[in-house]
């Protein structure tokens, strides 16, 4: 692996691991049975909004 692919790699990992994990959340839909799962989404900040 080239050294500049390992350097990335490992800065997104360590991203990865500390800030995203942080903010995935679930979605979940509303059925005759109740909830079901929807999908995930990710809690992101701009600019000092949220």
């Amino acid at each position: 692996m080239k050294e500049q692919n390992k350097e990335f790699d490992i800065i997104t990992n360590e991203l990865i691991s500390t800030k995203l994990l942080r903010h995935t959340i679930q979605i979940f839909k509303k059925t005759d049975k109740g909830q079901d799962h929807f999908g995930t989404g990710v809690r992101f900040q701009t600019q000092n909004n949220v």
